[in-house]
């Protein structure tokens, strides 16, 4: 039951009008009207923070003369007692439940009260809370290698109400069907994946945790642990190794060539290939050094005066 204490009390008046004696003689009559008078418990006008699951309800207490209706509305459509969502109106009260709440009834529920004398609305809000949808996908196999790989995604679309906490990453081979712990406590939406078999074909799966709990999980395409390539640089179809003024670093992802004071010599097309068990690709880039002009060749006098 409300309260006094803890309700709100909304539009409360009276308005007298009497009519004239009419030009027949007959007496005048005088009718009563009763502006309407709403009553709700403040919590639910501050916003009530629930678990999905749960079975809400708004009452509300109502007068008026004559007896006044209600409606409740959201999201712009009235609210009729059918699904999850049910209401009990008599003459002096009425109520809306919501049973088994989901993420999708949160929002804002207006109750309308009116009558001949006038009408009176007031907005209730609900906020339900559950674990979070999945990380948005696809995760992104960003690194592979022979033993390790690095994977990354996104935040869920929907935290649940609320912030995501923590992130749990499983793995397992494609041709098993357990699945095992990679980590159970990450913050950032990136990890590398170390430990993994050459050749081995793996499934990653990552799961967002908000105060709730756990939500569904987002699943990676399969990918195969590969080995590193080979990788040899060539010039005018001379392979080029490292010396005092070529450097080669290899850091797959990160593979470079390093030609320390080049000069013209040094310009040309330069071919890098990657092969593994997987296959073979190849890349070029022509280069061109600028200098000064070099000394004149072949010079001859042809003129001569005594000047």
């Amino acid at each position: 039951m409300l309260t006094r204490q803890k309700s709100l009390l909304l539009g409360i008046g009276l308005i007298n009008t009497k009519k004239k004696e009419q030009k027949t003689g007959r007496n005048s009559r005088q009718s009563l009207f009763q502006n309407v008078l709403l009553q709700l418990d403040v919590k639910l006008i501050e916003g009530l923070v629930v678990k999905a699951g749960s079975t809400v309800r708004f009452p509300a207490i109502m007068r008026g003369v004559p007896i006044p209706t209600a409606k409740w509305v959201t999201d712009n459509t009235e609210i009729k007692s059918e699904g999850n969502y049910k209401i009990d109106t008599d003459n002096y009260s009425t109520v809306l439940t919501i049973k088994s709440c989901t993420r999708k009834d949160t929002g804002e529920y207006l109750l309308t009260v009116s009558n001949l004398a006038g009408s009176k609305t007031v907005a209730v809000h609900l906020t339900v809370l559950d674990v979070p949808g999945p990380p948005t996908g696809p995760i992104d196999i960003v690194e592979v290698a022979a033993d390790h790989m690095v994977i990354a995604w996104r935040p869920p679309k929907d935290d649940g109400g609320s912030p995501v906490i923590n992130y749990i990453v499983e793995k397992r081979e494609s041709k098993k069907e357990t699945w095992g712990m990679v980590c159970s406590s990450l913050s950032q939406t990136r990890l590398k994946i170390p430990r993994l078999q050459k050749g081995a074909e793996y499934i990653f799966r990552v799961r967002a945790e908000n105060k709730i709990g756990i939500g569904p999980p987002l699943d990676s395409q399969p990918t195969v642990a590969k080995p590193e390539p080979d990788i040899t640089w060539s010039k005018d179809g001379k392979i080029l190794t490292k010396d005092k003024r070529a450097d080669i670093i290899q850091e797959v992802p990160r593979i470079e060539l390093q030609i320390k004071s080049s000069t013209r010599a040094d310009h040309g097309k330069y071919i890098i290939s990657a092969k593994n068990s997987s296959g073979h690709a190849q890349a070029s880039a022509i280069v061109n050094v600028l200098d000064r002009p070099g000394p004149c060749r072949n010079l001859k006098v042809s003129y001569v005066t005594k000047d």
